[in-house]
């Protein structure tokens, strides 16, 4: 239900009078590549006096840009770093996070490989690169290659935070 509340005060959000004709939105690809955009036609179509500038460049972009006052939301698939919201209150600046989505990982091993117990800690040990063969986690040797969708994705900025416990995905400053 926290979702659900967090989603619907983003909608009251951009739902309030616009004071300018434009809303600048900078930040997450997570979140900027295809949600965000199809929010913003959905509400363009009901304020259709409304225009949105969306740029999905990475989180410490758009958390970046509503402190210096370039964008006035900031899309972030992580929560803010501490120096990030003390470079923000220096700055007059109060972030205020709300969560409107929560973003995942997936695991796909080939059903051929003989591992048979693969654990969150050797998921993190695979991403962080102190294991890069499969022979260490129970399986034939041979390197593992592992493929993800961005470098600009906060997920591999902290990956032994993200991996076993994938926390603050998903936020909008």
């Amino acid at each position: 239900m926290k979702n659900i509340i967090s989603f619907l005060a983003l909608g009251a959000l951009l739902s309030a009078p616009a004071i300018a004709q434009q809303l600048v939105i900078k930040g997450s690809d997570t979140l900027g590549a295809k949600l965000v955009p199809l929010l913003a036609e959905g509400y363009r179509a009901k304020v259709p006096s409304i225009s949105f500038e969306i740029a999905a460049e990475g989180s410490s972009t758009g958390i970046a840009a509503v402190i210096d006052g370039t964008a006035q939301i900031g899309m972030s698939s992580r929560a803010a770093k501490p120096t990030e919201v003390s470079s923000g209150s220096a700055k007059g600046v109060t972030l205020n996070p709300i969560i409107v989505a929560y973003d995942g990982i997936g695991i796909l091993v080939n059903a051929n490989n003989p591992i048979k117990n693969l654990r969150k800690r050797h998921i993190e040990q695979i991403f962080t690169g102190d294991i890069t063969d499969w022979s260490a986690v129970g399986g034939k040797p041979g390197p593992i290659s592992i493929y993800t969708r961005s470098l600009n994705c906060s997920a591999p900025e902290s990956p032994s935070a993200s991996i076993p416990t994938i926390e603050g995905c998903g936020i909008a400053i």
